[in-house]
């Protein structure tokens, strides 16, 4: 087992290699309930303004096995992935990405604000440093925490090179061009 991390930033996601697959990891402590944080990452109005870069239409099926739909404008891919579990409101799980790839959500009540933990499992260690997934969590759960501060931000591909470039030195993603 290997954990790999960017730096001491404790907002900076972590890698572990457990067996064959890549662990990626968040944790982050917002001031919201626990409701309201459950509700921003479960509602598809609410994740469509921190979760992509892009415009997209999110339906989402709430309940194992469920779907969940991401389908962007302008002939981009749409992402359909499924539910794996849900125990309101602290566990959401649902594939995305590379076959055998599961992001999980855990939100834990901590004093009067929410403690939250993503974690994502990877098959191919590879694809997830080539596509800067840890990079693209980042930059998303950073946008997540300023919509619950009342304060949306638009995707900022600017902060994205930055962090690319942080993660990428510590070989958890590609250098930007």
């Amino acid at each position: 087992m290997t954990t790999e991390t960017n730096d001491a930033n404790s907002s900076d996601g972590t890698v572990e290699q457990i067996g064959d697959l890549t662990v990626l990891k968040f944790a982050r402590r917002y001031s919201n309930s626990i409701e309201d944080v459950w509700d921003a990452i479960t509602n598809p109005e609410r994740i469509a303004l921190w979760w992509l870069p892009l415009d997209a239409d999110i339906t989402l099926d709430l309940v194992a096995g469920g779907d969940y739909v991401l389908s962007g404008p302008n002939g981009m891919p749409t992402l359909e992935w499924t539910v794996v579990d849900v125990e309101a409101p602290r566990l959401f799980a649902h594939t995305q990405g590379d076959p055998g790839s599961v992001i999980t959500w855990t939100l834990s009540q901590d004093g009067d604000g929410c403690f939250l933990v993503l974690t994502q499992t990877l098959p191919d260690r590879e694809n997830a440093i080539n596509n800067n997934f840890i990079v693209g969590t980042h930059v998303s759960l950073d946008r997540l925490g300023a919509l619950l501060a009342g304060a949306p931000i638009d995707w900022d591909w600017d902060d994205f090179a930055t962090y690319q470039r942080r993660y990428a030195q510590a070989g958890l993603a590609t250098a930007p061009q």
